[in-house]
C-alpha cells in the first residue's frame, strides 16, 4: 500500500501505475504482491481456525511489552484475522477469502481497488510470464497461462463486483483461463475447486454464468476421454523413447523438438489427470479417467525422460565450446586441404591448377575460421553457416568437383559438419529454461500423497521401478522455484537459505515416505525367512553320518530360503541403483535412506511384536485359599492332604504363563535378530548393530514414558532424546495397549468368601498402570512376586509360593495350634510349638521367580531390558521414599508428643526395660502408634519389594556383563576401584591440609594438587567439565556392579521419632510370621497377609540408609532393649538392678545367657516374638554391614532360631 501511495503522488519519477503495468518484471512483481497476500490470507483460513488466530493475537498481545513495536499495529491485525464465520456476508454465501481481503482492501480504498482492477485487466489479457514458448500448441493454452489462472482466482476476491456484475470480463477470464482446468491450484499443492467456490448459490453470478458455459457434463466426459487417450498415447511414446539406446545426443540434436513436444504432452496430460482425476480407481471413474497404475506410470517415464534430456542438454552446454571448435577446424581443415589440392603442387595429385577454386576454398576456410559461438549473435552465425553450406552444394555443380568422388566425400562431411555446428548453436540455456517449466510439478505437490499407496504397489510388483523414483523426486524439486524465485533475486535476504532447507527437507520426507516401501518390503520377506530359520530349518550338529546327509541338508528349506535372499537382494539393488541426488539443497545418499527405512520399520516391527507379546492376562491372578482363613482346630484332614492343598494353592498358571509370554517373544526377537544378521551382508549394513541401536532406543523410550509417572516435568515425543524424525518410533504403538489386555484390565469384581457362608464381600483387584509393555512386565513382575503372593529366600535368591498358612493346624497339630494361640506373647502372638515335624510332612514350596525368570527377562529384552526394569525400579523406590517421608511427616505431626514422652519417660534409657519392666508395655506402645506405624510398614513393604528385585536384575546383568562382555567388566571393574581410591585420597590429603596440628599436615597440604578429584581429563579444568563419577555410575549400574542397598536415594530431613516406630513396625510384623526352615526366612502365617520377613528387613535397611548412622544404632538399642525386657519376663527372669545398669551391656549379656539357660531348663519354648527379632537384627546386620550388633544383643540370642527352643531341651 506505501509502494502504491508513492507511486501516485510522483515518488517515483517518470513512473506510474499504468506505465509499470506494461514492463514485463513491473506487472509480474505488482500482480505477485496482490497474490501472496491473498494466498495468507487463503491459506490463514484453511489452516489455521478463526478462534485460534484470535487467541494467537492475544498471546502476542500480553507476552510483549508495552513499548514494544510489535503493538502499533495491533488494531490492523485483530481487524484482518478475526474470525469469518460469523460475519454477515459469510451468512449471505460469501467466500472467506472475500471477506478477508475487502478487510484489507475495503470499497472505500479507492487506491487499492484501482491497482487491483488494473491487475486483473492484465493478468486477463496478456501473458504475463511468456510462457508461449514453453507452450506453442493453442490446446495447450490453459496449461500455459496456468500461473496467471491462479493469480487471477486470488485477487479477483479483491475486487468481488467483477465475480458478481461483470459478466463480460468474467467470460472472458473463464474462456481464456478455465475452459478446460476447473481445479485451480493457488499456491504450493493448495487447490479450489471452482465448481464449488463459484456455484450457483454463491452470490458470483457472473463468475457462475461464465462457468457454466464451460463446466458441462459432456464437456467434463469429453475432456476425460480426451485425456485418457493422450495418456495411453504418451505411454507408447515414451515407450519408444526410453527404449535402451534409443535417446543419443545426435538423437537430441537432429529431433530436439520432436522430444520436447512429447514432454509437453505428457506434462499436459499428466497435470489434468493429477490435478482432476481421483487419486484411486473405482467402478464409477475407470471407465472415465485413466487408471492409477497409469498415472504412475505416466509420471515415472515422463520423470525419467526429462531427467535424462536435462542430463544432456547440461552435458551439451558444458562441451559446447569444445564441440563448436571441433567440428569448426574440421570444417577448416577440410576447406584448407580442397585449396591445396586445387593447386596442382600435391604429390599424386592428378588435377589441373585452377586458381579460381584455391581461392575460393580459401576465401571459406578463412570464413569459417572467423565465425564465433557466441549465443548472442546465433542468429547471424546460422545465415553464414546457411550460406556456406549452399556455396558447397554449388559447388559440386563444376566439373573438376563433379567428377571426382574424393572431393565430392570431402564437401558432403564438410557440410556435415557445418550443420553440427548449426545443431550446436541452437543448444543453448533457454533450452533448459524451456524444459524447467514445462517439467514443473509443483501443482501437484499435496496431491501427490495420494498416490504414494500406488507407488509402493510398483516397487512390490517390480523392485527396478526404484530407480525410476529418483527422476520422479527431481522433478518434483521444482517446488523450490515458487518460494525461491523472488528471494533469490533480492540479494539483501537472508531467508533464501531457511526457505530452500525448509522445502529440501519437506521433499526429502516425501521421499523417504515413497522409499519406506522397500524396508517394508523387506521385512515381510524376513518374516518368512525368520518362519524358515526359527522352526523349519534344524540346526547342523557338528557331527553326523553321511547316511543322513541328505536329512540334515533340508534342501527345500535352503532353496526357498536362497529364494527368499535374492528378493532382499533385489530390492536393495533397486535403492542402491539411485546415484546420490541433490534434492533442493540437500544431498540424499540411498544408503543412508535405505539404512534408516529399515531402522524405522525394524523399531516398528519390535514395538509391535513387544506391545502384542507382553501381555499378562494370567499373571495378575491372585492365589486363592479355600482354608486359610477359618479355624486351625475345626481342619481335620490329615498332613499329607494338607501339603497337597498347600502346594496347589498358587495356580501353576502364574508362574509359567508369566515364563511362557516371554519365552515367546523371545523367540520372535531372536528370529528378527538372525534374520536381519543373516541379510546384512546383502543389503551391505551393519545389521546386528542397527539391532541393537534400535532395541536399545525402543526399550530406553518405553522406561522413558513410563518414567513419566514418577518426575514432575515430564518428557513429551518432542523433548526424548530417543525419538528421531528419521526413524521415529510409534509412540500410539509403544503406548497402545493390546486388545487382549483390553478385558483384563476391567475384570468382574473379585469376591472373598467368609465362614459361616455369609454373603461375599467385593474386593478390589488392583488395575495394571502402566503405558507401556516395559511397564506391564514390571507389573507383571511384582504381581508375581509381591508378598501377598510369595515370600522370599534369601539363600536360593528367588521366590517360592506361600502356602506356609496351614502349617500351624494341619502340620503342628490343632491341639499344639491352640495351645500357641491361647498363650499369646508380649504383642499377642503365639510361640512355636516344641513338636517339629517331619520333614516329609511339609509341603515343598515352589518356585515362582528366579534366576530362570531374569533370565527369560534378558532373552525377551536384551541387557537392556534389564536396566530399563532397574531404572523403573530405582524411580519407584524413589517415589516410595519420598512419600513415606511427606507421610510420615504429616501423620506424625499430631503424635510427636506422645512419641517424644515414649522415647524420653519409657525407651530412655535403652539398657534398662521400658517402662519398669511391664509386659504389656510394647503392646499397649504398639496400639497406640498403630496409624503411623501401619502407613510406615505399607512404605516399607513396597520399598523393599522394589529393593529384592532390583538385587536380583543386578545379579543378571553382573552375569551377563562377566559372561558376554569379560574385558569390560573388568576394566570397569578396575575404574571403579581406581576411581574410589583416587576419591578416598583426594578427601584425605583435603583433610590433612585442613589441619594445622603438624608439620605432616603441612607436608600433605602441598601434595593435595597431586591427587585432584577425578574428572574426564588431567588437563580439564572444573568449570568446564562434566563429573566423571555420574559417567561411570551409569556404566556400572548397567553392568551389575551397584548394590541398590547401599544407595541413598533421597535427600531426607531428619524425621523425629523415627527409631521408635522402627522398632514398633519390626515387632508387629515378628507377632504374624513364622520361621520357615525349607527358605530359611520368616513367612506369614495367613496367606492374605502382606508380610515377608526378608522384604521387612530390606525395606527398613533401605529406609535407614537415607538418614544418620545414629538411626540404626538408635533401632538396634531399642530392639534389645525388647529382647532384654523378654528375656526378663521370662520363667527365672530377674529384673535389672540400678547397679547392673550401670555396668551396661555385659550385664545384660550375662543376665541374658541365664535367661536362656533357664530356659532350657523349663517346659516352655522361646516367646516366637523373640526368635523372630533375633532373626531380623542378624539379617539387618549382614544387608547393612554392621560391625558390632553384639553390642547391643547378646550372641547367644542372636544364634537363636524358632526350632532353639527344642534344641536346648535336647
Amino acid at each position: 500500500r506505501a509502494f502504491l501511495e508513492r507511486l501516485a503522488a510522483g515518488y517515483y519519477i517518470r513512473h506510474s501505475l499504468e506505465n509499470l503495468l506494461e514492463d514485463v518484471d513491473g506487472k509480474q512483481i505488482v500482480s505477485e504482491a496482490f497474490f501472496l497476500y491473498g494466498s495468507m490470507l487463503l491459506l490463514m483460513e484453511a489452516r489455521i481456525p478463526g478462534v485460534a488466530r484470535e487467541r494467537l493475537v492475544v498471546a502476542c498481545y500480553r507476552s510483549a511489552e508495552a513499548s514494544s513495536s510489535r503493538l502499533d499495529l495491533v488494531d490492523d491485525v485483530c481487524k484482518l484475522v478475526r474470525r469469518t464465520e460469523g460475519s454477515k456476508k459469510r451468512s449471505k454465501g460469501a467466500a472467506p477469502l472475500e471477506i478477508l481481503a475487502t478487510r484489507f482492501c475495503a470499497d472505500s480504498d479507492v487506491l487499492l481497488r484501482t491497482a487491483a482492477k488494473a491487475v486483473i485487466a492484465t493478468l486477463a489479457s496478456d501473458d504475463v510470464y511468456l510462457t508461449s514458448s514453453a507452450f506453442p500448441d493453442p490446446t495447450m493454452r490453459t496449461t500455459r497461462l496456468a500461473a496467471q489462472a491462479s493469480m487471477l482466482y486470488v485477487i479477483l476476491h479483491f475486487d468481488p463486483d467483477i465475480l458478481r456484475s461483470d459478466e463480460s470480463q468474467m467470460r472472458q477470464v473463464v474462456d481464456r483461463h478455465f475452459a478446460d482446468c476447473w481445479i485451480v491450484p493457488v499456491y504450493m499443492g493448495h487447490t479450489v475447486d471452482l465448481a464449488r467456490e463459484w456455484h450457483a448459490s454463491r452470490p458470483y453470478k457472473a463468475a457462475a454464468a461464465a462457468l457454466q458455459n464451460v463446466l458441462t457434463t459432456r464437456k467434463v466426459r469429453r475432456l476425460a476421454a480426451a485425456n485418457k487417450e493422450m495418456i495411453e498415447a504418451s505411454l507408447h511414446e515414451l515407450d519408444a523413447m526410453l527404449t535402451e539406446g534409443h535417446l543419443t545426443e545426435q538423437r537430441l540434436l537432429d529431433h530436439m523438438r520432436e522430444l520436447f513436444d512429447a514432454v509437453r504432452r505428457s506434462n499436459v496430460a499428466l497435470r489434468w489427470r493429477l490435478l482432476h482425476g481421483p487419486p484411486t480407481a473405482d467402478s464409477s471413474s475407470e471407465s472415465l479417467f485413466s487408471s492409477p497404475s497409469s498415472t504412475v506410470t505416466l509420471l515415472l517415464k515422463t520423470s525419467q525422460l526429462e531427467y535424462k534430456l536435462k542430463q544432456m542438454l547440461q552435458a551439451l552446454l558444458d562441451s559446447k565450446a569444445e564441440k563448436w571448435a571441433f567440428c569448426q577446424k574440421q570444417v577448416v581443415d577440410r576447406m584448407t586441404e580442397l585449396s591445396d589440392y586445387f593447386t596442382g603442387d600435391k604429390a599424386l595429385a592428378r588435377v589441373k591448377r585452377d586458381e579460381n577454386l584455391t581461392r575460393w576454398f580459401a576465401s571459406l576456410a578463412k570464413e569459417t575460421a572467423s565465425l564465433d559461438e557466441d549465443e548472442a549473435h546465433a542468429t547471424m552465425i546460422g545465415r553464414k553457416i546457411q550460406t556456406l553450406i549452399a556455396a558447397l552444394e554449388e559447388v559440386e555443380q563444376f566439373e573438376q568437383v563433379d567428377t571426382n568422388l574424393q572431393i565430392k566425400a570431402f564437401l558432403g562431411d564438410t557440410r556435415e559438419f557445418l550443420l553440427q555446428m548449426v545443431r550446436i548453436t541452437n543448444v543453448q540455456q533457454s533450452a533448459v529454461n524451456i524444459l524447467e517449466t514445462i517439467s514443473d510439478l509443483s501443482y501437484a505437490w499435496a496431491s501427490l500423497r495420494d498416490y504414494v499407496a500406488e507407488l509402493h504397489s510398483r516397487v512390490r510388483r517390480d523392485p527396478a521401478t526404484a530407480v525410476l523414483l529418483r527422476a520422479m523426486f527431481l522433478k518434483l524439486a521444482s517446488i523450490l522455484d515458487v518460494p525461491l524465485i523472488r528471494i533469490s533475486q533480492c540479494v539483501t535476504s537472508a531467508d533464501a537459505v531457511s526457505v530452500a532447507q525448509y522445502y529440501s527437507a519437506e521433499l526429502v520426507t516425501f521421499a523417504r515416505d515413497v522409499l519406506d516401501v522397500i524396508p517394508i518390503s523387506l521385512f515381510k520377506v524376513l518374516d518368512e525367512i525368520i518362519d524358515i530359520q526359527t522352526f523349519r530349518l534344524a540346526p547342523l550338529p557338528v557331527k553326523f553320518e553321511t547316511l543322513y546327509l541328505k536329512d540334515y541338508a533340508q534342501l527345500e528349506e535352503r532353496y526357498e530360503l536362497a529364494k527368499l535372499t535374492n528378493q532382499v537382494a533385489v530390492f536393495t539393488e533397486g535403492v542402491l541403483a539411485i546415484e546420490k541426488t541433490l534434492l533442493g539443497v540437500i544431498r540424499v545418499e540411498p544408503r543412508r535412506i535405505l539404512h534408516d527405512g529399515l531402522r524405522k520399520e525394524l523399531v516398528r516391527q519390535l514395538a509391535v511384536a513387544m506391545r502384542d507379546a507382553l501381555v499378562f492376562t494370567n499373571v495378575s491372578d491372585e492365589p486363592s485359599s479355600n482354608s486359610s482363613n477359618g479355624d486351625a482346630a475345626s481342619s481335620t484332614k490329615s498332613a499329607d492332604a494338607a501339603a497337597a492343598e498347600a502346594a496347589a494353592a498358587v495356580p501353576a498358571s502364574t508362574t509359567s504363563s508369566f515364563t511362557a509370554v516371554l519365552d515367546r517373544l523371545a523367540a520372535k526377537v531372536d528370529g528378527y535378530r538372525r534374520s536381519v544378521e543373516y541379510v546384512q551382508d546383502y543389503i551391505d549394513i551393519a545389521g546386528l548393530k542397527m539391532w541393537q541401536e534400535e532395541l536399545a532406543r525402543l526399550v530406553n523410550y518405553a522406561v522413558e514414558q513410563e518414567a513419566n509417572r514418577y518426575v514432575r516435568r515430564k518428557v513429551y515425543d518432542a523433548e526424548s532424546r530417543y525419538q528421531s524424525k528419521v526413524a521415529p518410533i510409534p509412540a500410539a504403538v509403544v503406548r497402545g495397549v493390546p486388545r487382549s489386555l483390553l478385558a483384563a484390565r476391567t475384570p468382574p469384581a473379585a469376591t472373598t468368601s467368609t465362614k459361616g457362608g455369609k454373603a461375599a464381600v467385593p474386593r478390589a483387584v488392583p488395575q495394571d498402570p502402566s503405558l507401556t509393555f516395559m511397564g506391564r512386565t514390571l507389573f507383571a513382575l511384582a504381581k508375581l512376586t509381591a508378598p501377598e503372593a510369595s515370600t522370599y529366600a534369601p539363600e536360593a535368591c528367588a521366590w517360592f509360593t506361600s502356602s506356609t498358612e496351614v502349617l500351624p493346624a494341619t502340620l503342628w497339630g490343632a491341639a499344639a495350634a491352640d495351645k500357641a494361640k491361647k498363650r499369646g506373647g508380649l504383642l499377642g502372638g503365639g510361640s512355636a510349638p516344641k513338636e517339629t515335624p517331619k520333614p516329609a510332612a511339609w509341603p515343598a514350596p515352589r518356585k515362582v521367580c528366579g534366576v530362570e525368570t531374569f533370565d527369560a527377562v534378558e532373552r525377551a529384552l536384551g541387557v537392556v531390558g534389564l536396566a530399563g526394569l532397574d531404572t523403573l525400579l530405582a524411580l519407584h523406590v524413589v517415589h516410595e521414599l519420598t512419600k513415606f517421608v511427606d507421610e510420615y511427616k504429616a501423620r506424625a505431626k499430631p503424635l510427636m508428643a506422645l512419641i517424644e514422652r515414649l522415647r524420653d519417660d519409657a525407651l530412655e534409657p535403652d539398657w534398662l526395660p521400658p517402662a519398669g519392666g511391664d509386659p504389656a508395655f510394647y503392646a499397649a506402645t504398639a496400639k497406640k502408634l498403630d496409624p503411623l506405624a501401619s502407613l510406615a510398614f505399607h512404605r516399607i513393604r513396597k520399598i523393599g519389594h522394589c529393593q529384592l528385585l532390583r538385587r536380583s536384575v543386578a545379579h543378571s546383568l553382573s552375569l551377563r556383563a562377566r559372561l558376554d562382555a569379560s574385558h569390560l567388566h573388568q576394566a570397569l571393574e578396575a575404574v571403579d576401584v581406581a576411581v574410589l581410591d583416587d576419591v578416598r585420597e583426594h578427601y584425605r590429603k583435603q583433610a590433612g591440609s585442613s589441619s594445622s596440628s603438624s608439620q605432616d599436615d603441612d607436608d600433605d597440604a602441598g601434595s593435595s594438587t597431586e591427587n585432584p578429584y577425578p574428572l574426564d581429563s588431567p588437563t580439564t579444568t572444573t568449570t568446564s567439565t562434566e563429573n566423571l563419577l555420574p559417567r561411570l555410575a551409569r556404566l556400572l549400574d548397567a553392568a551389575g556392579f551397584a548394590d541398590p542397598l547401599e544407595k541413598v536415594y533421597v535427600a531426607a530431613e531428619p524425621l523425629r521419632g523415627l527409631p521408635a516406630v522402627l522398632l514398633v513396625v519390626v515387632l508387629s510384623a515378628a507377632a504374624k510370621l513364622d520361621y520357615d526352615p525349607r527358605l530359611g526366612t520368616l513367612v506369614k502365617r495367613k496367606s492374605r497377609a502382606p508380610l515377608d520377613g526378608y522384604v521387612l528387613v530390606v525395606g527398613v535397611v533401605t529406609v535407614l540408609k537415607q538418614f544418620h548412622p545414629a538411626y540404626t544404632r538408635q533401632l538396634l538399642a531399642y530392639l534389645g532393649q525388647f529382647v532384654g525386657a523378654t528375656l526378663q519376663a521370662l520363667p527365672g527372669g530377674q529384673p535389672t538392678s540400678a547397679a547392673e545398669a550401670a555396668q551396661g551391656g555385659s550385664s545384660s549379656s550375662k543376665k541374658g545367657s541365664a535367661a536362656l539357660a533357664d530356659a532350657a531348663a523349663a517346659t516352655e519354648p522361646l516367646p516366637n516374638e523373640l526368635l523372630n527379632v533375633a532373626w531380623f537384627v542378624t539379617h539387618l546386620a549382614r544387608e547393612a554391614k554392621l560391625p558390632n550388633v553384639t553390642d547391643f544383643i547378646p550372641a547367644d540370642v542372636l544364634h537363636l532360631r524358632p526350632t532353639a527352643g527344642r534344641a536346648l531341651k535336647d
